[in-house]
Order: C-alpha cells, then sequence, then structure tokens
C-alpha cells in the first residue's frame, strides 16, 4: 500500500545510499536496539481473532475478507503486499480462517501461516487459469456462509471487493471497519512497547545527526546522516529534510537547500519496529535562534501544550467531543498572536523568508499517530487517546530549552 513516505523514497527524495559512519561520531557510538523490540506473539494474535469475531456479532457481519497489507499482518502475522494476484484471509464469525492464495505462491504462505495464530488453515489455491473470486466464494458457501454479510477491510483494491461479492451474488457486501478498527484501535501492552521503542528510536537518531551535523550540508547529507543513524541502531528508518524557506513545505522540495549558521531545518518521519511505526517531526535552527523564531516556537508550543492538556481527559465515547474541545483549546492559543494567524501558514513565496518557516499543523484527524499503515490516516483507527507522559527532551529539539514530547499515544509536531 503506498504511503507518504513510500511515495517520498520512489520520488528521489531520500539518501539513495548510506554510507558508514566515521569512527568516534555521534552516529558510531550509537548501540544497535534490535534486541529490545519483542514480537507480538501467536496468543496475542489468537486473541485479536477472537475479538474481531466478537466485534462480528455485535455488528451482525458474518465475515470479513483481508487482503495484503497491514490488518492481515495484524491478525495473521503474514506480511503480504497487494498485487494483481489476490491474496486474502477471511475469517468467519464462527470457526476457523481460511485464505485463498496464488498456486505458485502456496509454500511461502503456508510457511507464514503455519506461524501465526491459525492452525490448520485451509489455504484455497488458484491457478492462472482460475478466478480467486470463485474460491473464495466457495470457501464462504462451505462455513456456510453463502448469503451472510460479508466485511472487507477498508484498504482492500476496490477490483478485489467487487469481485468477490460479484462471485458470491447472495452475500452482502459490507465495509468491516467495526470489526478490524474495534480491534485495531486499542493498543495492547506489546504494542504500546513497540510504539515507544519506535519513538525512543527516532529521537535517538535525530539526536545523533544533529550532533554530527555541520554548516554547508546539504539536505540530502544531512537526511543520509539519520538514515545512518537508524542503521545502526538496527531499525529501518527514514526522514525527509527541509531548510530555510521550504521548511513550509513538510513533505518535500526538490529545490538544492544547503544548511547554514541560523538555518532552520525541519526533519519529519520515523522508523518501523515490528510493523509499528513512529512518525515525528522536529525542528531546529543550526546555532542560535533568532527572537522572532522563538516567539513564534513559544506560541506554538502552548498551543500544542494546550490541545494536548485538553486531550488527556478524553474517554471513550465521547471522541467527537474532545475533538472539538482539544480544536478549541489549540484555537484559543494560536487567536493570541496576530502574527501567527496572519502569515505563518504561506509557502515559500511569502514577503517574510521566516513568515514561511513556520508552518502550524492542526491538530485532529491530521496529526501523526503512530501505528499501522499510513499514520495520516483517522487517529481513531491507530491509537487510543491514552494520558500521555510527557517527557522534556534535549535542547536541540527546538529552538528552545525543553520540548514537551509523547511517545505513547502519538508523536505530534512541536515546534
Amino acid at each position: 500500500m503506498a504511503t507518504r513516505r513510500s511515495f517520498l523514497l520512489s520520488a528521489g527524495l531520500a539518501p539513495a545510499a548510506l554510507t558508514a559512519a566515521p569512527s568516534g561520531s555521534p552516529i558510531a557510538q550509537l548501540k544497535n536496539r534490535r534486541g529490545e523490540a519483542q514480537p507480538i506473539t501467536t496468543a496475542e494474535r489468537r486473541l485479536r481473532i477472537e475479538r474481531a469475531q466478537q466485534l462480528m456479532v455485535a455488528n451482525k457481519i458474518d465475515a470479513i475478507c483481508l487482503a495484503g497489507g497491514t490488518s492481515l499482518n495484524y491478525f495473521s502475522g503474514a506480511r503480504w503486499g497487494n498485487s494483481e494476484r489476490l491474496f486474502m484471509m477471511i475469517i468467519p464469525v464462527r470457526g476457523n480462517a481460511f485464505f485463498v492464495c496464488p498456486g505458485f505462491e502456496e509454500d511461502r504462505a503456508r510457511e507464514q501461516i503455519a506461524a501465526g495464530p491459525v492452525t490448520d488453515a485451509h489455504v484455497y489455491t488458484w491457478q492462472e487459469d482460475e478466478s480467486p473470486y470463485e474460491l473464495a466464494a466457495a470457501g464462504l458457501k462451505e462455513a456456510g456462509l453463502a448469503s451472510g454479510r460479508i466485511g472487507i477491510e477498508e484498504t482492500t483494491p476496490f477490483v478485489f471487493a467487487e469481485k468477490v461479492g460479484k462471485a458470491a451474488p447472495s452475500a452482502t457486501v459490507t465495509s468491516a471497519t467495526p470489526v478490524t478498527s474495534g480491534c485495531r484501535m486499542i493498543k495492547s501492552p506489546a504494542e504500546m512497547a513497540l510504539l515507544r521503542l519506535a519513538s525512543s528510536v527516532t529521537l535517538q537518531a535525530y539526536e545523533a545527526a544533529w550532533k554530527s551535523l555541520r554548516d554547508g550540508m546539504n539536505a540530502h547529507e544531512f537526511g543520509d546522516l539519520i538514515g545512518s543513524a537508524y542503521q545502526v541502531l538496527g531499525f529501518p528508518g527514514f526522514a525527509s529534510v527541509q531548510v530555510g524557506e521550504y521548511s513550509a513545505l513538510p513533505h518535500g522540495s526538490r529545490q538544492p537547500q544547503i544548511i547554514r549558521e541560523r538555518s532552520l531545518v525541519l526533519i519529519d518521519d520515523g522508523c518501523t519496529v515490528e510493523g509499528y511505526q513512529s512518525d515525528i517531526s522536529r525542528t531546529f535552527v543550526l546555532g542560535k535562534a533568532t527572537d522572532k523564531m522563538k516567539q513564534v516556537f513559544d506560541i506554538v508550543h502552548r498551543a500544542q501544550s494546550a490541545a494536548l492538556a485538553a486531550a488527556r481527559g478524553c474517554r471513550r465515547g465521547r471522541a467527537g467531543k474532545h475533538r472539538a474541545e482539544i480544536r478549541r483549546a489549540r484555537r484559543r492559543w494560536r487567536g493570541r498572536s496576530r502574527w501567527l494567524n496572519g502569515r505563518v501558514r504561506r509557502g515559500p513565496s511569502a514577503g517574510s523568508p521566516w513568515a514561511a518557516c513556520f508552518w502550524v499543523r492542526p491538530m485532529g484527524p491530521c496529526c501523526h499517530w503512530p501505528g499501522w499503515a499510513d499514520p495520516c490516516s483517522s487517529p481513531q483507527r491507530y491509537g487510543r487517546a491514552e494520558s500521555a507522559s510527557p517527557r522534556s527532551s534535549a535542547a536541540w529539539i527546538g529552538c528552545a530549552s525543553a520540548v514537551r514530547s509523547s511517545c505513547s499515544a502519538w508523536s505530534c509536531w512541536f515546534w
């Protein structure tokens, strides 16, 4: 599934190759943390399937269909992307899940399925001259669900969903989101530990790269340092880097960007730990920040802090009301600065070069929520609004001496 991260990588905004960090450098002194990552257990995945079946009963859904992607991995442990050939896991409301798989992929599929929570799974294999959708329909019929309500996982390609529906004309196709989100939006202690580890690794990589930064380095070279830090820490990761006025374009610019003294630098993205992603942005200045930088940083920091304080009071079942309260809290602080409201959101063409350097990311659904798949998707899907435990981070992470950051339920944009 395409994400912002994969798009940036394919667009050539990530470093093409990583070079070894010089001996004695801050990056070379990092320690590999791969051993800290504890994979999700088969027992936990089995509980996820049981929970999904409970939610199917509650939502009057008879089966859910999961094509390649993160929901498939969440329930089965199988890592499988989508192509033109259908691979699908179907979880019925009662009984064992079954799979539909290309014939030539059977050995690879069985290897991954056997390592997961589904024992004695029936794997329907199809050849190039056969219809996988007819096999999916046959599996539903065998489970007594030919005329049932079949939920399709929300990221399933339309062509797959449509053809499964046509192959099972007596069935009613509906969304599986009440089931998949109902499971995935509540993070287990094991998931939270992976999210915290991913966030911790990202901040450590950012700090080591910052300590290695030098005047005259370009944005790609600095991104290469961050990639090298991730490599030493033991996890795949990436960061886009924008400098000066281009920090108003957080998703990238192809313009050459050189980091100089008093340059404002935006770094954005994160790493993946056992399938769980951090996604953290940090802005800092090489050298001493100007008074205007500090002023705007303070305004945005207070707005974000007020919004997080409101978020900590959120209780299940009142998310809509609390999102409105969070937005109001943020706007109260932003409304205190005419300069911020009137000029900050302009792009690089703004008259003042610094008017473009403080891009304000809105709170709410557009926040970055670590988790599975695209972290810019709906926050309800990827994390419970837990009470975060803010902690002071190093002075390098911003224009002020300390920045409050949350490594539990989300990674918001602090400036």
